[in-house]
């Protein structure tokens, strides 16, 4: 947490001008910093511990089912509440729900985070095209699957060659 003093004012008390100078906090601590006036980070935004909710994507954590890796794409297995990896392909179809953004193996507890929207990271993209779930588990992919009895999904737009904004869409199976 950084104070950082943002302007002097002057004021009128009794006839007499006073100047005061007037700080703020560009981060929170939490409940210790109620009442502080707020000011701009270093990236001249509103930083994130000023706000009541997670700005950068809603989320759950879960147990994993089967050990996951960051940027994997994922879905939650209905049979055990757990989280697995989304797959387009003929054998495996699962539309991905969410994706993670740390690795976590696999043991019985250890729990991954899904989150629902924000910047994912892969490779292989055109601005501005559109990202499908991969027939490899867990990857997405420029090109839409192709092969009866895969699904297609859209999963968001490539806004550089290395990430796209997640935002899965309805699938249609190939047939």
């Amino acid at each position: 947490m950084a104070t950082v003093n943002i302007q002097k004012i002057i004021q009128n008390i009794a006839g007499r001008l006073k100047e005061f100078q007037l700080t703020g906090e560009d981060t929170s601590a939490g409940a210790g910093d109620a009442g502080k006036i707020v000011l701009l980070n270093s990236s001249g935004k509103v930083d994130a511990t000023m706000l009541p909710i997670d700005i950068t994507a809603e989320s759950i954590s879960l147990v994993v089912g089967e050990n996951v890796s960051a940027n994997d794409l994922v879905y939650v297995k209905a049979a055990d509440s757990k989280i697995y990896k989304a797959d387009a392909g003929a054998t495996n179809k699962q539309v991905a729900i969410g994706y993670v953004r740390s690795a976590v193996t696999a043991n019985g507890s250890n729990e991954a985070t899904i989150y629902f929207d924000g910047a994912v990271t892969s490779s292989g993209f055109t601005i501005g095209a559109p990202v499908y779930l991969s027939v490899t588990a867990g990857a997405s992919t420029a090109t839409a699957p192709s092969t009866t009895g895969q699904l297609v999904q859209p999963i968001g737009v490539a806004f550089s060659t290395t990430q796209y904004m997640f935002h899965p869409q309805e699938s249609i199976e190939l047939v």
